[in-house]
């Protein structure tokens, strides 16, 4: 059972842990964007359980629609949060680790996208797409901003990378 009033900061913890391979860890700035992408992928792992539990949540689903009626999670809507429930439900989590792992990410990301169902592959490059305006506006907006006082170019790199990273996967997904 979910404890809603340590739902915030588990959710706060596992974000800046997922986050610090790609923008939080100065001595990490020399690795190839290949590296940062699996050691982010190490950072995810130990928080499957729970991102599974969240998915799984009927609480957290109504606690989404409530939010949505006072006007929060703006730039999420209910079919953005119903595709990534359906695709951690569906595998995707696990899919998406291995794809982390691979040394041909996209290779992998190509083969594990094939044995997901349908409905996961047709959704895959909305998911991708929203996910890259929400990972950009988050580091750009919040997380470097927030920690540093400014938008170190590391950053920047680390976001037009991983951007670009994210673009490919699109245009694998369409088959």
């Amino acid at each position: 059972m979910i404890n809603p009033l340590t739902l915030y900061y588990k959710i706060m913890r596992m974000q800046k842990e997922v986050m610090k391979p790609l923008y939080g860890t100065p001595g990490y700035a020399h690795l190839d964007h290949n590296v940062l992408l699996l050691l982010t992928g190490k950072a995810i792992a130990p928080h499957a359980a729970f991102i599974h539990e969240v998915c799984n949540s009927s609480f957290i689903a109504v606690c989404f629609k409530c939010l949505k009626l006072i006007g929060g999670a703006t730039q999420l809507t209910e079919e953005d949060f119903e595709r990534f429930t359906n695709y951690v439900k569906d595998g995707g989590l696990e899919a998406t680790l291995k794809m982390l792992e691979a040394d041909d990410k996209f290779k992998a990301f190509s083969d594990e996208l094939a044995i997901l169902p349908k409905r996961v592959r047709d959704n895959a490059e909305l998911m991708l797409t929203k996910f890259k305006v929400l990972h950009t506006d988050f580091v750009m907006t919040h997380l470097c901003k927030n920690n540093y006082g400014t938008m170190p170019e590391i950053c920047t790199k680390r976001v037009i990378q991983t951007n670009a990273f994210i673009a490919r996967l699109m245009l694998l997904s369409r088959g």
